[in-house]
C-alpha cells in the first residue's frame, strides 16, 4: 500500500504491486478472522501467510496453513522463487471454487472451509481442502509466472501443469498411496467418465480446448504421473522448471504446448519419444490383459518361479470420427511398450495396487508374450500396470490370481 486517505467522506488507499501482473484481480471485504503465520523459506525471506475467514467456519484453518507452507516448500524447490511478498487465502459464501491471483487467493467456504478433511490416518482418505489449496498456490507458477498464448492447449499450461504442482505437493506432503487416490478421483475416473459425456471432438492434450475439463485438469494431470514414474521425477520437473525459467514473467513470445512438449522430448531421451508422443500428440489408449492364470513353481534355494502371458495392444484413435485402429494395423507402427508387472502376496484390488512385493518393468514388442520372474517370495496375485501410468479404460482383467503348480485347486 502506498498510501491511505480520505476523499468525499470515503477512505481511499493506492496500492502498487513489487513486479508486474496480470489485469486479474479481486476485491473481497467481509467481517473476517484472521489466521495468520509465516513460512520460513530456507533460500530466501520469509513470506507472511495470512488466512481471512468466517469466524464460525475454522474447522479446516489450521489444515490450510499447512498445506500453504508445504505447497510453498516444495514448489519453490522444485520450480523455483515465489515471486510475491505475501500469500493470503480469503474466504467467500455459497460457491464451489478457488481462484488465484496475484499472492491473493479468494476460497469458498464449500471447497476448503466447512468441507470434512476424513481421517488423516486413512491411506484411502483424499484431503481435497488441503489438494486444493495446493492447486491454488500452484498458479503462483502456473498461470502467474508462465502466461500462455492464445493458441490451442493453452490451458494445459495453465491447470495441467498445476495439477501436476499440486500432485507433487501432495505427494510430498502426505505419501504415495494417498496421492494415488487422488490420481484415481481427478484424473482418472474423471477423464474416462468426462470423455464420454463431452459433446465435442476430443483432440490430442497438446490441443486440449480451453473449456475441456476433463483434459486440460484430468488427463494432463494423469499424463504428468505416469511420465515421471517412467523418466524419472527430478528429470520431467527439471524439464518444467527450464520451461518455466525460459518464459516465466516474461512478455512476448508466450509459451504453447509446443514447447513445453519439446522440453519434456530433450529431457526425457530417445527411449521415451513414443510414449511422449502417444501422451501428447495423439489421442492413445493401452489394452492389457493377463492370459491364463499366471503359474507359480518353487524352485531352489527357496527361489519362486512366476510364469505369464501378457497380451498388449495399443489403440490410436481418430480425433474427427473416434475410430480406433491397433497399431499392429498401421504401417510403420509397431508396438514398443514398457509394461510394469506386481506381484502381490493379497488381492490388488482392495489396495489400488499400491501394495506390492515386487515391481517389475519389461519391455513389450509383440500383441502376445511369455514372461518368467524369479521372486524370492510366493506371489499370490499378478497386476499389469499397477501404478496406472498408462491411458487404459478397463483394468479389470490386468489382475489375475496365481495358479500354484501341483495345486489342484482351480484358478480364479
Amino acid at each position: 500500500m502506498l498510501r491511505e486517505y480520505e476523499e468525499n467522506g470515503k477512505i481511499c488507499r493506492d496500492y502498487e504491486t513489487i513486479n508486474p501482473i496480470a489485469n486479474f484481480v479481486s476485491f473481497l471485504s467481509a467481517d473476517f478472522t484472521v489466521k495468520k503465520d509465516v513460512w520460513h523459506n530456507p533460500n530466501g525471506r520469509d513470506i507472511p501467510l495470512a488466512i481471512y475467514y468466517h469466524k464460525p467456519h475454522d474447522y479446516n484453518v489450521d489444515l490450510m496453513i499447512t498445506a500453504m507452507k508445504n505447497a510453498l516448500t516444495t514448489y519453490t524447490s522444485v520450480f523455483g522463487p515465489y515471486q510475491y511478498n505475501q500469500l493470503r487465502i480469503m474466504e467467500f459464501p455459497y460457491r464451489g471454487f478457488a481462484q488465484s491471483f496475484a499472492g491473493t487467493i479468494p476460497f469458498s467456504e464449500r471447497i476448503g472451509f466447512v468441507k470434512d478433511a476424513g481421517d488423516p490416518e486413512d491411506n484411502e482418505n483424499v484431503d481435497l481442502a488441503t489438494y486444493v489449496v495446493m492447486h491454488e498456490i500452484g498458479h503462483q507458477w502456473f498461470g502467474h509466472q508462465i502466461m500462455p498464448a492464445n493458441a490451442k492447449g493453452f490451458n494445459v499450461l495453465s491447470e495441467g501443469l498445476t495439477e501436476n504442482a499440486a500432485m507433487t505437493a501432495y505427494e510430498a506432503a502426505l505419501g504415495w498411496q494417498k496421492a494415488r487416490r487422488v490420481l484415481e478421483q481427478r484424473s482418472i475416473q474423471a477423464y474416462l467418465t468426462g470423455r464420454t459425456v463431452e459433446r465435442e471432438d476430443e483432440p490430442p492434450l497438446a490441443r486440449a480446448g480451453g473449456g475441456q475439463q476433463y483434459l486440460i485438469y484430468s488427463k494432463a494431470s494423469w499424463v504428468f504421473w505416469g511420465l515421471k514414474q517412467y523418466i524419472g521425477e527430478d528429470v520431467m520437473q527439471g524439464a518444467i522448471r527450464g520451461f518455466l525459467e525460459e518464459f516465466g514473467s516474461k512478455g512476448p513470445p508466450y509459451p504453447t504446448t509446443i514447447q513445453l512438449v519439446d522440453a519434456l522430448r530433450a529431457a526425457a531421451g530417445p527411449q521415451w519419444q513414443g510414449l511422449i508422443t502417444d501422451y501428447w500428440d495423439r489421442i492413445t489408449f493401452w489394452e492389457l490383459k493377463l492370459g491364463e492364470p499366471p503359474v507359480v513353481e518353487q524352485g531352489s534355494a527357496g527361489k519362486f518361479t512366476v510364469t505369464l502371458t501378457a497380451n498388449v495392444d495399443k489403440l490410436i484413435a481418430s480425433e474427427e470420427t473416434g475410430r480406433q485402429t491397433s497399431v499392429t494395423e498401421i504401417d510403420d507402427e509397431d508396438l514398443d511398450e514398457w509394461i510394469e508387472i506386481g506381484f502381490y502376496t493379497s488381492d490388488p484390488k482392495e489396495t489400488l495396487g499400491d501394495e506390492w512385493m515386487k515391481l517389475e518393468r519389461v519391455h513389450i514388442t509383440k500383441p502376445e508374450t511369455e514372461l518368467s520372474f524369479t521372486l524370492d517370495e510366493e506371489p499370490a496375485y499378478v497386476l499389469l500396470d499397477p501404478r496406472r501410468l498408462l491411458i487404459e479404460r478397463n483394468v479389470e482383467d490386468n489382475v489375475k490370481k496365481v495358479k500354484v503348480v501341483d495345486d489342484t485347486s482351480e484358478a480364479e
